[in-house]
């Protein structure tokens, strides 16, 4: 019954942010349409809302836009999940043995507050102008992310919880499925998140700068011979699996972690 009220109450908050949403969207097409038809912009530099509409429609029947979108898609999943697997790993062990953590979470907090940027020459010089270059890159950004996250989600972890598990005889693999896991979910998502979205924006960045393929090389070209329409609509296409990515993974954590809005 509580539950149910929370939701009733939510309900109204969620479909008023929503609007707000769309009047900001809104507003911001009619400035930026207004400042291009009266010359306060150079439509050469900032196409209107109307010429990016035409090229977002445009792509959807151009074979180059569409491979570079297979492209970039494929090779955010494959660093992602390297990444994201390298740091549950590391992040779990560190999390689990306070030994390992004092010797290791220094380093690895320091590379984290490092631009990852400045990097990306190294995995230049060691894979060559290629894909696995954008790869290695992605994963090397998204493990920084997901290792912390896992750290101070197992961090969340009672002791007297761990205890009592033992108390009772719960062997390692139970008790990690049965204790650590079920406590550490916030940072377990929150670790997933933000593997994700550094995910996405290594890779476009490895693509813009070094162009081996895929939609940021493609906004390169597209930008340096001002063919700004193009560049702004796979902006938007960008934006766009983003926000989608946002609200499945909002969805998807809601229903995984309903069971703690009941305690």
């Amino acid at each position: 019954m509580k539950r149910r009220i929370v939701m009733r109450a939510s309900s109204p908050l969620r479909t008023r942010a929503a609007l707000i949403r769309c009047v900001v969207v809104v507003a911001a097409l009619i400035v930026w349409a207004g400042a291009v038809r009266l010359g306060f912009v150079d439509p050469v530099f900032v196409s209107s809302p109307g010429d990016v509409g035409r090229a977002l429609a445009g792509f959807t029947r151009d074979a180059e836009v569409l491979s570079a979108l297979v492209v970039t898609v494929r090779t955010i999943l494959i660093a992602f999940v390297i990444g994201t697997v390298a740091g549950l790993v590391v992040g779990t062990v560190l999390g689990l043995s306070r030994t390992l953590k004092d010797a290791y979470m220094p380093p690895i907090l320091f590379l984290l507050s490092t631009p990852k940027s400045m990097f990306l020459p190294l995995f230049v010089l060691s894979f060559g102008i290629t894909t696995q270059t954008a790869i290695a890159f992605g994963a090397f950004t998204v493990f920084f992310y997901v290792c912390v996250n896992i750290v101070g989600g197992v961090e969340l972890v009672e002791a007297h919880h761990l205890r009592l598990a033992r108390a009772f005889g719960a062997s390692r693999l139970s008790t990690f499925r049965h204790v650590v896991f079920p406590a550490s979910l916030p940072g377990f998502f929150a670790a997933l998140w933000h593997g994700m979205t550094h995910a996405v924006s290594s890779i476009l960045l490895a693509q813009l700068f070094v162009a081996i393929g895929g939609l940021g090389t493609l906004i390169s070209v597209y930008s340096t011979s001002l063919q700004t329409d193009k560049a702004l609509a796979l902006t938007v296409v960008i934006s766009v699996i983003a926000v989608a990515l946002a609200a499945l993974w909002s969805i998807t954590e809601r229903r995984l972690t309903s069971w703690r809005a009941n305690q």
